[in-house]
């Protein structure tokens, strides 16, 4: 399912964004192969708002 179908609110894409982006730096060198599909998906849903990663986190409203 590509992920502009998914129903949910934009913070939730963010903060997804921002795990996968973690995800993908902590485990570069265990699992490169999942690693670069975990940064190739937080790239997607950053691009569905217009940011990158970085701004993506900054984006993220705190509760």
């Amino acid at each position: 399912m590509p992920l502009s179908n998914l129903n949910q609110h934009p913070q939730d894409d963010l903060l997804i964004a921002a795990a996968l982006c973690w995800f993908s730096k902590d485990f570069e060198d265990v699992e490169p192969e999942l690693a670069l599909r975990a940064w190739e998906i937080s790239q997607e849903l950053c691009e569905l708002h217009g940011l990158n990663p970085g701004e993506a986190i900054r984006q993220i409203e705190l509760c």
